[in-house]
């Protein structure tokens, strides 16, 4: 994967999605194969998971459940969608807690 750099099966990087490394223009331009993980987040985190409604609805429903998401409640795809961009926001939100805490523990570690 070129997002995250686990090594997997040529089948498993199907999907491809653009990179941000937020220093390069135009970083954004080339879209990269990426495994179902990383291009999920990515999809959610840059542009909404716009890119998640040209996807099959069973893409999603398989990635929602490896998740642990129910996906009963979805009628239509677009409920799918935002299942991904929620499930997104929660692991950004998941994340900035754990860095903060890391953070917390270092400053205070030394007295």
């Amino acid at each position: 994967c070129e997002h995250c750099h686990n090594v997997f099966c040529h089948d498993c990087l199907s999907l491809r999605h653009e990179l941000f490394d937020g220093v390069s223009a135009g970083s954004g331009r080339t879209r990269r194969r990426v495994c179902s993980y990383c291009f999920f987040q990515l999809c959610a985190r840059h542009c909404k998971a716009r890119c998640c409604a040209d996807l099959p609805i069973r893409t999603l429903r398989r990635f929602l459940a490896r998740k642990g998401i129910s996906t009963r409640g979805a009628i239509e795809k677009g409920d799918l969608v935002q299942s991904v961009y929620s499930w997104a926001l929660d692991l950004a939100a998941f994340e900035s807690e754990e860095l903060l805490a890391s953070a917390r523990g270092s400053v205070g570690g030394d007295e």
